[in-house]
Order: structure tokens, then C-alpha cells, then sequence
């Protein structure tokens, strides 16, 4: 509850700080929040492109956040879904194009992407187990890595010669996950695919995994106190281990959305900072599978609102919605301002508010 609250509060506090930059801007508060909001949830249209990204930022805010209850940061998800998305392309394009069971295919791609994010997460996890390597800078690092090795793959030994992007060949029809559109009342063009629902059900495995399972108290301990959870005969490196072997394979799992749900191909620069992004969404979350979900779909609502802003106001680029995630971590992380006399009072009036509703 006093998660949430936080949460609520940090969100409503970013946009009263941008409500105040655009009228030093000269551009009107409440006329920007509407195009905010209608540009995200004001059609299907709107309404699927908003799906659309918050899918992927849903398994990297997931992938983030189980390593934050481990202690560990890790900041390489970037790396992990370039590789997941890169390995899935390129082994889809060997899949046959007639089958009479694309599901076992379909699954076969889920696996890959899932095991070539967590081969990249496991190198960080076994230097921090065993050479105590920090973490931040062995993931930083690998993203560079990845990113400048899989476009170079790219370019001179998977391109697909038929067009002038650095792009790998399409994959069959056979492993391509079916559109939101094919289902529900949206526009056939619209790039929402039900890698959205994986990415839900994925976000309950978590939950179950963390807070419902032996293996997940151990993670969790691990994350409260090294030193306890050792003495209390925890496999503390296992943990450290396959921590980020799990954390990585969540960030490949981009892939199902991107590759097989809409692009169909490896392309350079397909991720919209999506690794990154997720460490925001994991923060306002604060590393609970359900707030991660909710907080995804305000940073992908957000993303979707860009381009309208520019088109749709004199003296404003898509860079503010930049500035509003920005504001939302910096509010959300600011600890200390919680701890103000002032906002403790307003906390407590908030969950008595609460508390009296759900007693009506």
C-alpha cells in the first residue's frame, strides 16, 4: 500500500513539475496533458500502439526487478535483448515455412530467446560470484559489446540483401505470434501482438516464482543480507548466478514482441532504449510484477505521445516526454523526500482514504 502511495505520488508530482516548464515554455499545461492522454488511450488505434510498447519494457522492468530483489543492478538488458532478439532471427529463418505445428515452433523460439538472453546475463552473474566483479560495470560494458557485435553479424554475415537496412532475413510465417487485431477491433496495421499476454503471464510465473516458492525466499534473503543469507546455508554464488542468468533470459524475451511479433527480422536499432527504459519501470513499479505491468503501460502510453506532441503543439518536441521520465525516477528514487513532515502527512491521509473506502 505505502509502495503504491509512493508511486501515485511520484507520478502526479513529475507532471505537476512538467505542467510548470510548459508554461514557462508557453505552451498550456492542461492542453499538453490532453494530448498526453488521448494520444495514448483516446482510439484503439491509440490504445494498441500504447500495448505495443509496454510490451517489452514489461520483460525488462521484470528482468530489472529480480535482480534488484537479489541486491544485484543490472543494467545490461539492453545487451541481453539484442541477443535474444539476434538469436531468434537468425535461427527462425531455418524453421520450415510449412507446418503442422507452428505452437511447437512458436514455443521452440521462446526458448531460444529466453536462453541467449540468460547466456549473456550468466557472464556478469559468474564474475560477481567468483572474482566479486561489480555487476553495473561488467553489464554496461557487455551492452557495448553486444550491440557493436550482433550489427557487425548483421551486416556481413546474416544481412538480408534485399533491402538497405542492416537487417537479417524475415522469418517463416510458421513462428510469427498473431496481432492483437486478429481478435480484437483494431486496425489490421496496428503492431500490438499477443507476445502482450505472454509478457502478463510472465509477470504471474514471477510473482508465483519470488514470494511462492522456496527458491524465491532464498533470492530474496540473498537480496536482504549476504552475510545472513550465507550463515543460514544459502548457496549465496548459485543464487548470484543464476539470479542473472534469469534476469537476462526475462530481457530476451523482448524478442517474442519485436521479432516475432512485428518486425519479423533482426534490425539494427529496433530497441527504443527499451533496456534501459526498464530500470524506470522497475523503479516506479518498485520491483512488484503488478506495478511493473501498470508502470509499463504509462511509459509506453508516454512513448506513444511523443510524436503527437510535436505535431499538435507550437513550442514542443517529443523530447518532454524525456523530461517526464526523468522527473518520474528522480521523484520516485528520492527517498528522502518521503520523509518531509509534510509529505508523511500527506501519505497517511492518503491511505486513511483508502482504508475508509474499501471499508464502504
Amino acid at each position: 500500500m505505502k509502495s503504491l502511495i509512493r508511486s501515485i505520488i511520484a507520478l502526479f508530482l513529475a507532471l505537476a513539475c512538467t505542467g510548470v516548464l510548459v508554461s514557462c515554455i508557453g505552451e498550456s499545461p492542461w492542453q499538453v496533458y490532453k494530448i498526453l492522454f488521448t494520444s495514448a488511450f483516446g482510439s484503439l488505434s491509440a490504445f494498441n500502439y500504447t500495448l505495443y510498447y509496454a510490451t517489452p519494457l514489461i520483460f525488462t522492468g521484470l528482468a530489472v526487478a529480480l535482480a534488484f530483489h537479489v541486491g544485484l543492478f543490472n543494467i545490461g538488458c539492453e545487451g541481453q535483448l539484442y541477443m535474444g532478439a539476434f538469436a531468434t532471427a537468425v535461427i527462425g529463418t531455418y524453421i520450415p515455412a510449412q507446418s503442422s505445428f507452428p505452437l511447437l515452433w512458436i514455443a521452440l523460439m521462446i526458448l531460444v530467446a529466453f536462453l541467449a538472453g540468460a547466456l549473456w546475463g550468466i557472464i556478469p552473474g559468474l564474475l560477481k560470484a567468483y572474482r566479486g566483479s561489480h555487476e553495473v560495470i561488467n553489464t554496461i560494458m557487455m551492452n557495448f559489446i553486444s550491440i557493436s557485435l550482433l550489427t557487425y553479424f548483421a551486416l556481413y554475415h546474416f544481412k538480408d540483401h534485399s533491402i538497405q537496412a542492416i537487417a537479417t532475413p524475415l522469418i517463416p510465417e510458421t513462428i510469427r505470434i498473431a496481432k492483437l487485431s486478429s481478435w480484437f477491433p483494431f486496425e489490421h496495421t496496428s503492431p500490438a501482438n499477443f507476445a502482450f499476454f505472454i509478457a502478463l503471464g510472465t509477470a504471474y510465473l514471477l510473482y508465483i516464482f519470488l514470494w511462492k516458492t522456496r527458491y524465491g525466499f532464498e533470492y530474496r534473503a540473498v537480496g536482504k543480507s549476504l552475510q545472513v543469507a550465507h550463515s543460514t546455508g544459502i548457496n549465496v554464488k548459485k543464487v548470484l548466478i543464476f539470479s542473472m542468468a534469469l534476469s537476462g533470459g526475462l530481457a530476451g524475451l523482448v524478442a517474442l514482441s519485436e521479432v516475432l511479433g512485428h518486425l519479423y527480422r533482426f534490425k539494427e536499432g529496433f530497441s527504443h532504449g527499451y533496456g534501459f527504459l526498464g530500470i524506470a519501470v522497475a523503479l516506479l513499479g518498485r520491483n512488484h510484477p503488478l506495478g511493473i505491468v501498470l508502470a509499463s503501460i504509462l511509459f509506453g502510453a508516454l512513448h506513444n505521445s511523443g510524436i503527437a506532441l510535436e505535431f499538435d503543439t507550437a513550442h514542443i518536441s517529443r523530447d518532454l516526454v524525456g523530461v517526464i521520465q526523468g522527473l518520474i525516477i528522480l521523484v520516485t528514487t528520492s527517498d528522502g523526500l518521503f520523509e518531509l513532515p509534510w509529505m508523511k502527512k500527506i501519505l497517511k491521509n492518503m491511505k486513511l482514504s483508502i482504508l475508509q473506502k474499501g471499508k464502504a
